[in-house]
């Protein structure tokens, strides 16, 4: 199951969903197999604009019966707001927070290691520089020299923000070079490969899938002894990391909007859910719905 057009919130200042956005819904909607395995933890996007994404990557743990927390970010606050309003359309707002900030500055260095999915779909057509920070719609795509200004701010934040068994999907076009993209990550220790490409319009979409290597740095045995952390000590954790957010001024306005049967069902999963935001102090401005 994904995010609805009819129900998803978009206007001249908040880009709106795409042959680009359905290309990463459908890479990730490919990828689900993976999650029913190992189930992530806590998940971002990074750039939500209308929340298409971000509500069908929910719509899919959701199915998935994964009771991960999900974050989505945007600079832009008519974005923020609409990702909140289509989160609450598709009755997942209380899954998903949403923060106001550039990239992912809000969740760094308090989310450190912690992110196990990241989705960006970056600002990617070539453009003059200035363009990339005019403000406004343009913002959803100018990507400045070679498509790659905004990407290349994101790519060295992906080894702090990824856990030991963090993974990535990025949106890429042919000006951006997805090779020496893939070469890049791959230096930075972590498998690189092509989830889907697709023709679209005069462009060929790319949707890259970065993994952090294992074996290398002991990483994978990380991972292992972060999902034994024991169940209590995890719910000893949790609402002080509520009472820290909250101080924070960080709990999404998004959360709220569902029925009382899915809220409970929610209640039931987040009881289960280890805590990825133990150690969170998120500092930003949440979007306001």
């Amino acid at each position: 199951m994904i995010a609805s057009i009819k129900k998803t919130t978009f206007h001249r200042d908040v880009y709106e969903p795409a042959e680009d956005s359905f290309a990463v819904v459908d890479a990730l909607a490919a990828h689900r197999q993976a999650w029913r395995e190992r189930p992530p933890r806590l998940c971002l996007e990074v750039g939500c604009g209308s929340g298409y994404v971000i509500c069908s990557l929910a719509l899919l743990l959701r199915e998935l019966g994964i009771a991960a927390q999900l974050l989505a970010t945007d600079i832009n606050p008519q974005a923020a707001a609409a990702t909140s309003a289509t989160l609450a359309a598709h009755e997942v707002a209380q899954r998903v927070d949403v923060l106001l900030c550039d990239l992912a500055s809000a969740l760094l260095p308090a989310a450190e290691g912690q992110v196990d999915v990241l989705v960006f779909n970056p600002p990617y057509v070539p453009t003059p520089d200035e363009e990339v920070t005019r403000g406004g719609i343009a913002a959803a795509w100018a990507g400045g020299a070679r498509g790659r200004r905004v990407t290349d701010r994101l790519l060295p934040l992906l080894p702090r923000l990824l856990s030991p068994r963090g993974e990535a999907f990025l949106v890429a076009v042919h000006e951006n070079d997805p090779p020496e993209l893939m070469r890049v990550m791959e230096a930075a220790g972590f498998d690189a490969r092509v989830a889907l490409q697709r023709k679209a319009d005069e462009e060929v979409l790319t949707i890259l899938h970065f993994r952090r290597r294992q074996g290398e740095d002991g990483s994978a045995a990380a991972a292992a002894a972060a999902e034994r952390q024991p169940e209590e000590q995890q719910q000893q954790q949790q609402p002080q990391v509520e009472q820290e957010q909250q101080q924070a001024g960080c709990l999404a306005a998004s959360r709220g909007g569902q029925g009382q049967g899915a809220a409970d069902r929610d209640a039931a999963q987040e009881e289960q859910l280890a805590a990825p935001l133990a150690s969170l102090g998120l500092a930003g401005q949440p979007g306001q719905a």
